[in-house]
């Protein structure tokens, strides 16, 4: 179940850093908000 949930975090990831790179954000700010989602994301699973 935790690998699962791994996996979906790491797709969410992924997804919102294509975004963000399209948006035009830095490295850091990315770094920065999928460390906020991967501590948010098992509240919402």
């Amino acid at each position: 179940m935790l690998s699962k949930l791994r996996g979906k975090v790491d797709q969410y990831l992924q997804d919102i850093a294509k975004i963000f790179i399209r948006i035009g954000l830095s490295a850091n700010e990315i770094t920065f908000l999928g460390f906020l989602l991967a501590i948010l994301a098992p509240v919402y699973a």
